[in-house]
């Protein structure tokens, strides 16, 4: 009998509560606000309950976050805000007068005394986030643009920044401001502090405050918790979930049905975004002299922030982000396979870093005694439409994990930040192999075997002299075709590393016109597990537009030579007519270059 009639209490219950979120908010027009009103602001700062503190309008300053962009000036009255002065994570708490919207919670005086000054983003210029940006579809049409802007190449007109005005944007930098962005505390866990460490200055350029907190990410209430996400509420921009997590943490200004906007000045300005967004709790308000904040839990993901502008972020309940699965698979030579998985938002700046620190910190943690391990890493990276991207990496310590986590970044980046089309990347996989040993190998003499003047047709036998990790030197013979056509020549013998033998390639590109042919570029990425073995020959001649025109007569060669196009024109002093690469157990470090004349 209780239940037949309790379900549809909740029911009726449930309707008006949709109905009520679908109503319009009464708006306090900015043009009404007047010195001396009294208003209160409504933010959470224990747990989900949603707690009202009382204000003083002191006045409204136009033009403050741009042309036309007004901030409402007022100070908080409760002892409790005097004492904390402004809050990180407050931001977009808001704020009304006579219960009527007129803004929200975003700006402070950081280093107020006895007093907690406050600055609030009026709601009709948050509005206009609202009104005037929806949600807008990850992918874009192709563009074909020519090599010149595919590359990202400075043209001659590119302006550049002399040293007087580097000189003034560093002054810029310290002009005190009346009123700041209330910082959008970062939540990281899963890093460790020396991971971050590599990556503070990207990081702090973000605009958040970092807080690495065992307590962020995901709250271990499990299933049943699910925070509201209503005004005055936490809202969490989620870049990255699972084992490794950071969360941005702000407060909800408005709603109306599933739509929201929040925060009152920007999350990272990015404008169009796909940051999947979850309601969080607060465990605690944490005062400091420098710098106060709200530590939080967040919840399961349950919509999507889709705007990121100068007075809002705005987002919409149950729209799904689009999101990177990364795995890694970490083999130790002696110890159980561990696996270790993330959902990382996309977005073509973060994601690549986001995904280097991940992979940064699940070699070093599972290296425990870095200085006598090497590691080796296959990458897997898999794209909508296209065929994945493999390739290899190897090292030794932190030094060589850090390189291969920045190469790592590296293609990701040129992935999708293209300018052709902006891809998905559907899962990034690290499968990674770490042996209890410096494995590498150093080139230390090389021997020529045979005479240093074959002819054309003869085989040369070289002696590779290589020295390892506290073994015994290991000398490699290897043969070597000399090609014909080429007597009374000097061709230059070259045996060297990856990086090395990358520097001898003729510096120039094929001609880029599509996403394809970066993947391509990138497939072709030497492998540093492998000596390289090369013949050269001395050429005279020009890369021109992504074209290799190695022997050009002299009178040819004149006329381009003269012309002025900067970086679609470099010189040829060499051409590879063989070449060859032999597979070594670890990194291979060294390079030898060696005459021949042929007969």
């Amino acid at each position: 009998m209780f239940t037949r009639h309790f379900i549809p209490l909740i029911i009726v219950l449930l309707k008006c509560y949709l109905n009520a979120a679908d109503k319009d908010t009464e708006i306090f027009p900015l043009e009404d606000v007047e010195r001396g009103m009294l208003g209160e602001w409504r933010t959470v700062i224990a747990g989900t309950k949603i707690e009202t503190f009382k204000l003083r309008v002191l006045g409204v300053q136009q033009n403050f976050a741009g042309p036309q962009r007004a901030v409402i000036i007022c100070e908080a009255l409760d002892d409790e805000n005097k004492l904390s002065g402004p809050v990180a994570g407050m931001s977009g708490s808001p704020v009304y007068i006579k219960k009527k919207l007129v803004g929200a919670y975003a700006y402070g005086f950081m280093m107020s005394k006895e007093q907690a000054i406050i600055g609030v983003t009026p709601i009709e210029q948050m509005l206009e986030v609202a009104e005037n940006y929806g949600p807008q579809e990850l992918a874009i049409t192709p563009t074909k643009l020519n090599q010149h802007q595919a590359l990202g190449k400075k043209s001659d007109s590119t302006p550049t920044i002399s040293s007087n005005e580097s000189r003034a944007s560093l002054k810029l930098e310290n002009i005190q401001q009346f009123l700041k962005p209330v910082p959008t505390p970062l939540f990281v866990s899963g890093f460790s502090p020396r991971t971050l460490k590599h990556f503070e200055e990207e990081l702090a350029q973000m605009g958040m405050d970092l807080v690495h907190a065992p307590v962020s990410g995901t709250s271990s209430k499990g299933d049943n918790f699910d925070p509201p996400l209503v005004p005055g509420a936490p809202v969490a921009g989620v870049l990255m979930d699972g084992d490794f997590s950071m969360s941005g943490v702000g407060t909800i200004t408005w709603r109306k049905g599933n739509r929201l906007l929040g925060f009152g000045h920007p999350f990272m300005q990015e404008g169009p975004v796909h940051i999947p967004m979850a309601g969080a709790e607060v465990l605690t308000v944490v005062r400091s002299v420098s710098r106060s904040f709200k530590l939080s839990n967040v919840g399961p993901i349950k919509g999507m922030i889709y705007q990121d502008r100068l007075t809002a972020i705005a987002g919409e309940i149950g729209r799904e982000a689009p999101c990177t699965k990364v795995t890694i698979n970490i083999h130790p030579e002696n110890g159980p396979k561990r696996t270790l998985r993330s959902n990382l938002f996309c977005h073509k700046g973060r994601s690549p870093t986001f995904c280097a620190m991940a992979l940064l910190e699940s070699i070093n943690s599972s290296m425990d005694t870095e200085a006598e391990q090497s590691f080796e890493v296959t990458s897997t990276l898999q794209i909508d439409g296209h065929d994945p991207l493999v390739y290899y990496d190897s090292g030794t310590g932190g030094a060589g994990v850090l390189k291969a986590a920045m190469g790592l970044r590296s293609a990701f980046r040129e992935i999708v930040d293209n300018p052709f089309e902006t891809p998905m990347v559907r899962e990034v996989n690290f499968d990674v192999r770490i042996r209890n040993q410096i494995d590498y190998s150093i080139l230390k003499s090389v021997t020529l075997r045979t005479g240093n003047r074959p002819r054309g047709g003869d085989t040369v036998k070289v002696g590779l002299e290589l020295a390892r990790h506290k073994t015994d030197r290991e000398v490699r013979i290897i043969e070597i075709p000399i090609p014909k056509g080429y007597s009374g020549e000097r061709l230059v013998l070259f045996i060297g590393d990856a990086d090395s033998a990358a520097r001898q390639d003729v510096t120039t590109s094929p001609d880029i016109t599509c996403l394809n042919d970066i993947l391509n570029e990138l497939r072709l990425r030497r492998d540093n597990r492998r000596i390289f073995v090369k013949l050269l020959r001395r050429s005279n001649g020009l890369a021109l537009q992504g074209a290799s025109l190695p022997d050009l007569p002299a009178s040819i060669q004149k006329i381009y030579s003269s012309d002025s196009r900067g970086d679609l024109k470099r010189s040829i002093r060499q051409t590879t007519i063989w070449e060859t690469s032999i597979p070594v157990r670890g990194e291979f470090q060294g390079s030898y270059s060696y005459p021949l004349d042929i007969r």
